[in-house]
């Protein structure tokens, strides 16, 4: 009977260095431990990394992972800044590129194949479709992006760097209709061709994956509609059939893995196989999913939510993410509530390369500095 004491106190702690936060962290800008740390111990469940030139109160969001880097853009009014994380090495290390122009669309050159010690990007500003290019074996790049060119004012456009090369681009016409564009092929000025979509909702998530032969698909979500295109034809699946919508409910996510697509709306997670069935494989009932804000994460083996629950993929079975929480110290206590209300606010992110063993997620100090917060799949 003593531990429920013992538990509003350090929830009273927590909401003091937190500010009130659910997925915030206390403290003020510390530099990153060795391993990646950011606070300090922890290690068994979780660690904070500071994002190294971030400001305080800067929005920080659109998290992409790929298999060596992770990748995140600001928001700000004039200008955008993204930033990578290399995912190798014992300790963080951090690029950030600066843009004049507002970016409000960029995907990593490759997801699944990045170097080690690459800053790679294609990018969507409101005058400039763009390529950003940095190594430690080149100089730095920046250009238009000659795959672009051509294209009608996309809101959105993501480039298969597969053998054949496919470039797509989304966008909503003077109709209000929604529209697909693709070219086959790196060469700028190859044909482009359109595909129509009658009186649908503008996708909200694109993904971009290559199948067994190598052609190019891309993957869109809209309102409750799930479309998959190659260069010839496109389906649509329609996840309200298989699901009531709720009010607030719409596609927000998409990842791809093992050709299957992962679909979340904010409060359930539907799975499209290769062969087209469609299921609902699981319903968030945490606090975000009440608010269709809920996310997941999915590699080869699990499907990590924010319910702190990960799903075997294979048979259903569910697990917390977290072992139990440490009683060792009020700090190593306050801790673990940290890392686990950054795990139930998301987002949540795996790497493409199944052998990494962390999930990311973002959290934000009482002062206003966003951390990555790498939490143990295991």
């Amino acid at each position: 009977m003593r531990a429920i004491p013992m538990l509003f106190a350090l929830s009273a702690l927590l909401l003091a260095a937190c500010g009130g936060g659910g997925g915030s962290e206390s403290g003020g800008p510390q530099q990153p431990g060795p391993g990646g740390g950011g606070t300090g111990g922890g290690s068994d469940y979780g660690e904070f990394i500071a994002i190294d030139g971030a400001a305080p109160w800067e929005s920080i969001l659109d998290m992409r992972v790929t298999n060596s880097g992770l990748y995140l853009r600001n928001v700000a009014d004039e200008g955008t800044r993204v930033y990578r994380l290399n995912l190798g090495g014992p300790s963080p290390v951090w690029r950030s590129h600066d843009h004049d122009d507002h970016l409000f669309s960029y995907m990593p050159t490759s997801m699944r194949n990045e170097g080690t010690d690459v800053f790679s990007y294609f990018y969507m500003t409101i005058g400039k479709n763009g390529y950003i290019s940095y190594n430690n074996s080149t100089p730095f790049l920046e250009s238009d992006n000659p795959k672009l060119g051509g294209f009608y004012r996309p809101n959105f456009m993501v480039v298969d760097n597969g053998t054949h090369a496919t470039t797509w681009a989304i966008f909503e016409d003077n109709y209000g209709l929604t529209t697909v564009q693709y070219r086959i092929g790196a060469n700028a000025s190859g044909d482009i061709y359109t595909t129509a979509l009658n009186a649908v909702a503008l996708p909200v998530s694109v993904e971009v994956v290559e199948a067994d032969d190598d052609d190019g698909f891309l993957w869109a979500g809209g309102g409750s509609y799930v479309y998959i295109f190659d260069s010839s034809s496109y389906k649509a699946y329609d996840l309200s059939a298989y699901a009531s919508f709720g009010p607030m409910e719409y596609v927000q996510k998409i990842r791809v893995v093992n050709d299957e697509a992962w679909v979340g709306t904010g409060s359930r997670i539907f799975r499209v196989r290769s062969n087209g069935q469609v299921t609902l494989f699981a319903t968030l009932t945490g606090v975000a999913a009440a608010m269709s804000l809920g996310d997941f994460a999915v590699d080869g083996g699990y499907v990590y939510t924010t319910d702190g629950e990960k799903i075997d993929i294979q048979f259903g079975n569910r697990s917390p993410i977290l072992p139990p929480m440490p009683t060792s110290s009020t700090e190593e206590m306050m801790h673990y509530l940290q890392v686990q209300g950054a795990l139930h606010a998301g987002p949540l992110e795996v790497s493409t390369d199944p052998l990494n063993p962390f999930i990311y997620s973002l959290s934000t100090t009482a002062d206003g500095y966003t951390r990555v917060v790498r939490i143990p799949k295991d």
